[in-house]
């Protein structure tokens, strides 16, 4: 790749990254259906969980067996030793046969995928694929999501795994709405920092407080790319999505 159209995209990501928000481009119409990726981004030694929460858990002074990380305890991004799928508001967050309970994007294809941010052969993640057109500079984005009730006032922390394929970037936000089913006004976004390819899966991870007026949550699973001109797709790997309410 040209070494000054990398800087530039960086420049353009850091960027976006401090206003909090993507900018948008042209999307082009074309539907991804069903878009499923096979290749294994997850762990090369499946099942041994080497790098799920286990540099972090040490960070933090814990002592969690790594089999009871295998067993169920993985991940646990908040570090609270409570299973994440036991407390997360999300459907399917752990993604370990399928994608049920996300939607696309228009221009977005969702695809289920072998690749497991934990490195488990029993479970996987969900690809999501941005096929994107329009000019040098300009960031093309869209995503999956997923509505969920919110309580107006109440503060909430979404965090998920991510792990984006060369010249993709990829984030979690969170999208409050004055209706109970994330249509209507929406009231506020609040968006994890962007995660930059580098080989391996990484932690996103957002606060975000619902307005007074707000009634449901759409927890968004992000991805953006530079653009030029005949480029293919961008795509970004999610797993492990957690949202919970960090207020009573």
């Amino acid at each position: 790749m040209n070494r000054s159209f990398v800087d530039l995209r960086i420049g353009v990501w850091v960027l976006l990254a401090s206003a909090g928000s993507f900018s948008a481009c042209s999307v082009d119409d074309r539907q991804l259906h069903g878009v499923t990726q096979t290749s294994d981004v997850g762990s090369p030694n499946c099942g041994l969980v080497p790098d799920c929460d286990v540099s972090e858990v040490e960070d933090a002074g814990r002592a969690i067996n790594l089999g009871q990380l295998c067993a169920g305890l993985c991940p646990d991004l908040n570090h609270n030793e409570v299973t994440d799928t036991e407390e997360t508001i999300v459907y399917n967050s752990n993604l370990n046969t399928d994608i049920a309970g996300w939607s696309a994007d228009p221009g977005i294809g969702l695809g289920w995928n072998h690749a497991d941010a934990c490195g488990r052969c029993d479970s996987g993640s969900v690809s999501v694929t941005n096929e994107f057109a329009g000019t040098s500079g300009d960031l093309a984005t869209g995503g999956a999501r997923q509505c969920q009730t919110a309580e107006p006032g109440k503060s909430y922390e979404a965090m998920a795994r991510v792990n984006p394929d060369p010249e993709s970037v990829g984030r979690i936000a969170l999208e409050f709405y004055e209706s109970d089913d994330c249509t209507t006004a929406k009231t506020n976004t609040f968006n994890s920092p962007l995660i930059v390819e580098d080989g391996k899966w990484q932690r996103a991870s957002t606060p975000g407080t619902a307005s007074d007026k707000a009634h449901s949550v759409s927890v968004r699973l992000v991805v953006g790319a530079p653009v030029q001109p005949k480029v293919g797709f961008a795509t970004v790997f999610f797993d492990n999505v957690l949202v919970v309410a960090t207020t009573p």
